[in-house]
């Protein structure tokens, strides 16, 4: 398990780590839940930059599918 501390304050110090129910919760810079970055300065850099990753590579994965004189016929691309 992971904690990321949503707060303005740069410094914590004298936060403790905690357990829940016997396992130690660790404190993290940022956690993924539901495919969402969420990061402790509540930025999106990480998050935007992994989409626009998958983005490229469905792009390009796609492009190495067609091609001007074989692959797939135009209407059934569209």
């Amino acid at each position: 398990m992971k904690i990321v501390h949503f707060t303005r304050l740069r410094d914590l110090v004298g936060l403790m780590e905690s357990s829940l129910r016997g396992v130690k919760v660790q404190f993290s810079n940022e956690v993924k839940y539901l495919s969402l970055i969420l990061d402790k300065g509540s930025t999106w850099k990480k998050q935007v930059k992994s989409s626009t990753n998958k983005a490229y590579r469905a792009f390009w994965t796609c492009r190495r599918r067609l091609g001007k004189t074989w692959g797939l016929k135009p209407n059934v691309v569209y």
